[in-house]
């Protein structure tokens, strides 16, 4: 399910100047934050990075894309892009709820789907070379798989380390090796628009500002540029 998120600077006079972004799960808070500081028009759709695309493809408009995928953006027209930016990488985790007890010999593993979510690729990738025992549950998208592991839907989950720093009701039992997925990196795209909100809001992702927010919220510089 698409979370839809609307600043409190919007109103129906200001419409055709509203800057959409379309936002990857796992990047939300960061975005949300680093924009309550500004005096902007913006809405924001957060979900799995391939439903955005795949809602891009099918004829929806977005001025901005936050992917968690930097490969997804091949899939748009060139010719409607402006510009796009690697701004952030991350890394695995294999957690367990905080208060966990043992129920199973084969737990509950929850994943993100890989027809959804990048997350699920790079936890797909991950497991064929590190397999985890347990029995699969594939889920919409990184949120989805936090949500399971904190409420102890799930007693094992495969997650972003920024989505695990976050949540103090899950602990992080591993980090899977870097080397064992393609490198996660978070991208941002301009598209070609008149929105006067857009090319700023853009530049603040990669702003000094906006780097010292993602180290502290568990991300990291790209891996790869």
């Amino acid at each position: 399910m698409l979370i839809i998120l609307f600043s409190s600077g919007c109103s129906r006079q200001s419409q055709s100047r509203t800057t959409t972004i379309f936002c990857a799960a796992s990047l939300g808070d960061f975005l949300q934050e680093i924009l309550a500081q500004e005096e902007l028009d913006y809405t924001l759709q957060v979900g799995g990075s391939l439903t955005l695309i795949n809602q891009m493809k099918a004829g929806a408009e977005a001025d901005i894309l936050v992917l968690a995928d930097a490969e997804l953006s091949e899939q748009l027209d060139p010719d409607l892009i402006q510009d796009r930016k690697n701004f952030a990488g991350n890394r695995l985790v294999l957690v367990q709820p905080k208060n966990f007890s043992k129920t199973s010999n084969e737990p509950r593993l929850a994943l993100a789907d890989p027809q959804t979510a990048p997350l699920g690729r790079y936890s797909q990738q991950a497991l064929k070379s590190r397999p985890v025992p347990g029995q699969r549950q594939f889920l919409k998208d990184a949120t989805a798989v936090l949500a399971s592991v904190a409420l102890a839907h799930s007693e094992l989950g495969i997650i972003y380390q920024s989505d695990a720093q976050k949540d103090d009701r899950v602990k992080i039992l591993k980090q899977l090796p870097t080397e064992s997925h393609s490198p996660i990196l978070y991208q941002a795209v301009l598209m070609k628009t008149e929105k006067p909100g857009a090319e700023r809001i853009y530049a603040l992702l990669t702003s000094p500002r906006a780097e010292k927010a993602l180290t502290r919220m568990g991300f990291i510089a790209p891996l790869n540029q």
